[in-house]
């Protein structure tokens, strides 16, 4: 979707580092190493010059030449991928109306677009008016609302009557109050489900409880780490780790396991590595990965582990 050009400020004769944005799961390890050989891709300092990016999006386009974090950069970069054609003009304007500059408040900004009433075509009064009706009452209304409503009327009044409406080059837009909130605090990540996941993990360091971030497996396993940098969590007694929530192909039994006397804190990357698995199996394997657990009872993470990843060794008969 996009493709930014990163390089290091401070050493241009390093060369630069083309990255595919939002970063595909399996190549997210070797980006990061891409950067590590510029000596630049630090967890959570802004540490990457952003040369050139190509994307859908012009407003963007502010951001080059300046320092710029590769997580920020991809977090943004999925938000923007989940946005339909009207969620994608409401940032833009936004973006251009409230002179958003930093990653900080771009990724802000795709929490809050959304009430805003973007125009980009007057001819159709009546899709005008249903629109800012919508975005007026959190983007849900009912069909009986809907058909009561006299959205010519609505669209001429906005029009004609509210003066706030300002020009850019991306539609004319009306704010409706938009207040730009602090979702993202500039270091630890919003929840957000960008693909689906086999499990999710909510890390939390100890007695800070404003300190979190959920991982999704299966994931790199350097993001994993990056996440445990951006918390201060480098040993894990300094923080806790929740299954928070599972895909239904891990069966009750297999997630015990994680809950139980072993600490999740210590078997990260094991839960990650049996969800890269489990996600792979046909419904024929994932059932006879089941049937083998229930048969062996593994006592431990790495013995589960070890079952799905030698599962073709068996035989259920």
């Amino acid at each position: 979707m996009m493709k930014a050009v990163l390089s290091n400020a401070n050493h241009p004769e390093y060369g630069v580092a083309t990255i595919p944005l939002p970063v595909p799961r399996n190549q997210y390890d070797h980006c990061v190493a891409l950067l590590e050989a510029l000596e630049i891709g630090d967890a959570s300092e802004a540490d990457c010059r952003l040369d050139s990016l190509d994307s859908a999006w012009p407003v963007l386009n502010q951001l080059v030449c300046t320092k710029v974090n590769l997580d920020e950069l991809d977090y943004l970069a999925k938000r923007l991928d989940s946005f339909d054609v009207g969620e994608s003009s409401q940032f833009q304007v936004m973006a251009e109306k409230l002179n958003l500059t930093s990653m900080k408040e771009l990724i802000n900004l795709t929490f809050c677009c959304q009430q805003a009433t973007v125009i980009t075509d007057f001819s159709d009064l009546e899709q005008i008016g249903r629109d800012h009706y919508m975005n007026l009452h959190g983007g849900c209304a009912s069909m009986e609302e809907l058909e009561r409503l006299d959205a010519r009327k609505t669209a001429l009044d906005l029009i004609l009557n509210d003066t706030s409406g300002q020009i850019t080059p991306y539609g004319v837009v009306y704010d409706n109050g938009t207040m730009l909130e602090q979702v993202y605090d500039g270091r630890h990540f919003p929840d957000f489900y960008y693909k689906n996941s086999m499990a999710s993990v909510l890390l939390s360091l100890n007695n800070q409880m404003n300190k979190q971030e959920t991982l999704y497996f299966p994931c790199a396993e350097s993001e994993i780490t990056r996440t445990l940098c951006r918390l201060g969590a480098t040993q894990p007694e300094k923080f806790t780790a929740t299954l928070i929530a599972t895909d239904d192909d891990i069966s009750p039994a297999v997630r015990s396991v994680f809950e139980g006397e072993y600490p999740l804190t210590e078997h990260l990357k094991t839960l990650n590595a049996l969800s890269k698995c489990l996600q792979l199996f046909d419904a024929q394997t994932l059932d006879k990965f089941h049937t083998v657990f229930d048969t062996i009872w593994p006592d431990t993470p790495e013995e589960i582990l070890w079952i799905a990843e030698n599962i073709y060794d068996f035989t259920v008969i």
